[in-house]
């Protein structure tokens, strides 16, 4: 058990939230009868939109004795969901029925039934962070792109993303392809995401971002600078807070802790198809990581150069307490949790709350690989070099 957990058992009484949209919202009924299994007493089973559509709902649930919230579906509903979870201080337990669970893959949480609901019963209580989007708190001083009316702040828990993610969540979460291609939806949108590709410049805000004390030292921050801008034309930039990307190909973000108060900011520079899919598979696909010096790519960003905790060319790796975006000419879609959910100009910082979810016992923060996982890899590998 990892420090700050504690253990869960069985005799709660559960509220289920669930997405009839999830790509493996079939099993629905199977989840529920593992949960009856384990002892769990399931109080209510609702939706997500008649949640949304009421209010006061957490308030009623507590008065009911629900001291539990489940979210059945993937990390589009975990997200929606969480601030629910945050709001009545009730854990949060996950049935991973969507098609990427990203996070449920992060934290170890199972995809078998049985075993994500012996999770609820008797796992452990780890307290991570969450991150936030909310409008910005000022303005860009040469961004051109006009300030939407008041966006209402919503938490994530996975990423917040705008540019080339969220032409593949656009295709990924619509329904008709979803039943066109089941398990072969996310590498078709990944393919069609590559083929609508187009730059966006954007100016970047950054706040209190971890610097390191020298360009070789450790990933651990010796020192924050208060704020730094980049201004660049960009494929891609993700505020991160759970390692875990792609779904099954388990693509995934070095370094990510799911309690340093910081979110990793990742920037994607624009360039050809070929070049952008090369260097996000090495990113994303590769364990062995190294930090960038003066004579690197980097060196033409001095002021981000002591934060880089990558030296891949095209790419920049950050840690930041928030990070707002600027769009020039128009504003841009924004995805939270794999969901677009906004636009920019955008704001995404670390929550003052922390999220109580349920994992296993002996979670030690990712899934394992398996050659499953390793498979689906390498199929992903000849989808990119096939662009």
């Amino acid at each position: 058990m990892c420090p700050g957990e504690r253990a869960y058992f069985a005799g709660r009484r559960a509220v289920v939230i669930h997405s009839p949209h999830a790509g493996r919202s079939a099993l629905l009924s199977l989840a529920l009868a593992a949960l009856e299994h384990v002892g769990i007493d399931i109080a209510l089973v609702l939706p997500i939109s008649k949640v949304e559509e009421a209010n006061g709902v957490v308030g009623l649930w507590k008065a009911r004795g629900i001291n539990l919230i489940v979210a059945a579906g993937g990390d589009g509903l975990v997200g929606s969901v969480a601030k629910y979870a945050v709001e009545g201080q009730l854990p949060l337990g996950i049935f991973p029925l969507g098609t990427a669970n990203d996070l449920a893959r992060s934290v170890g949480i199972p995809h078998d039934l049985a075993a994500a609901a012996q999770v609820m019963a008797s796992g452990a209580s780890r307290r991570i962070d969450l991150g936030l989007s909310r409008s910005p708190q000022q303005s860009s001083p040469s961004a051109s792109c006009p300030s939407p009316r008041s966006q209402e702040p919503r938490l994530f828990t996975h990423a917040l993303t705008v540019g080339l993610s969220v032409q593949f969540a656009q295709v990924a979460t619509n329904k008709a392809i979803r039943q066109r291609y089941g398990r072969l939806t996310y590498p078709f949108a990944l393919w069609q995401a590559f083929q609508a590709y187009h730059p966006l410049d954007v100016e970047i805000h950054l706040q209190d971002v971890a610097l390191r004390s020298t360009p070789s030292s450790s990933l651990l921050p010796a020192q924050a600078q208060d704020h730094l801008v980049l201004r660049s034309q960009i494929a891609q930039v993700t505020a991160v807070n759970a390692p875990i990307f792609w779904g099954v190909f388990e693509g995934s973000v070095p370094s990510v802790s799911f309690t340093d108060r910081r979110l990793d900011i990742v920037v994607i520079e624009q360039t050809s198809r070929s070049q952008l899919a090369r260097r996000m598979l090495h990113f994303f696909l590769s364990r062995d990581q190294r930090l960038p010096d003066k004579q690197s790519w980097h060196a033409r960003y001095p002021d981000l150069l002591p934060a880089e905790l990558t030296a891949l060319p095209g790419i920049h790796h950050l840690q930041a307490r928030s990070m707002t975006i600027f769009t020039e000419n128009e504003p841009q879609p924004v995805t939270l949790d794999g969901e677009v959910s906004t636009q920019t100009p955008v704001e995404a910082c670390v929550a003052d709350e922390q999220l109580e979810l349920l994992v296993p016992q002996d979670a030690s923060g990712s899934a394992a690989s398996t050659k499953a996982q390793a498979m689906w890899t390498a199929r992903l590998r000849l989808i990119l070099r096939g662009l």
